[in-house]
């Protein structure tokens, strides 16, 4: 009983920090215009401390806003990161995690590109200091995305749906279109890399996987790695033969 009050009382008060938090944004309204203050909102909305998932119509939203604001994707990532790093929170971190990953599996490939920009540049970060010297199953959980999160920014949807790795030059991009001998080798690494991070997201507790956020991030990591197994085994079927 005593526990089930606590969680009602740490619900009320960060609904009562999420309706702060988007009152100032709407009084502030940036200098950069009213549609980067939307955007701030959305994003706030989207992670709220709410236990719910993060809604479709906040998803829809920002890619909405974003894509009629020319130059917002990098508001977009700083205002995601600031979400992410101020947060002691482990329900608004995971939301805020799972919303990067939402982002680069649900835009188009020009979003995908300037957001992957925006985490070379910098404006994108995925910083989970605030859990780093916690040891219980859910900030292990948290830091295990985060470092997934970091390899799979460096991973684009091709044209037939699938995951290529990105050969980054600078802030530029593109995928390994070549396949010989000499650029499975460089791809093999990266599929590894990748392989490894799903690995080291397993849950080692019943707490994380029994809560839905934790399961729909999983589900959409292990869906990502499946694809990524089978471009390593044909990579070292092609070395074998």
């Amino acid at each position: 009983m005593g526990v089930h009050i606590q969680n009602k009382i740490r619900l009320a008060l960060g609904s009562v920090k999420d309706h702060a938090s988007i009152g100032k944004a709407m009084i502030y309204n940036h200098h950069d215009g009213k549609a980067f203050s939307d955007i701030e909102i959305a994003v706030l909305r989207a992670t709220g401390h709410d236990n719910g998932p993060i809604g479709d119509k906040y998803m829809h939203e920002i890619l909405f806003l974003v894509s009629n604001s020319p130059g917002s994707i990098p508001f977009l990532a700083e205002r995601i990161s600031r979400r992410l790093c101020k947060t002691r929170h482990r329900l608004v971190a995971l939301k805020t995690l799972s919303l990067i990953h939402r982002l680069l599996r649900g835009g188009n490939r020009c979003f995908e590109q300037q957001l992957r920009s925006a985490h070379v540049s910098g404006h994108l970060q995925m910083s989970t200091n605030s859990f780093r010297k916690c040891s219980d199953p859910w900030s292990s959980f948290l830091r295990s995305y985060a470092a997934y999160l970091e390899e799979r920014v460096g991973w684009a949807i091709n044209q037939a749906g699938k995951l290529e790795p990105v050969m980054f030059n600078g802030l530029e991009f593109g995928c390994y279109e070549e396949k010989s001998v000499d650029m499975v080798f460089r791809k093999l690494p990266k599929c590894q890399a990748f392989i490894d991070r799903v690995l080291d997201c397993s849950p080692r507790d019943i707490v994380p996987v029994a809560d839905s956020l934790a399961q729909a991030a999983l589900v959409n990591t292990l869906k990502e790695s499946f694809q990524v197994y089978i471009m390593l085994c044909d990579g070292i079927e092609i070395l074998i033969n």
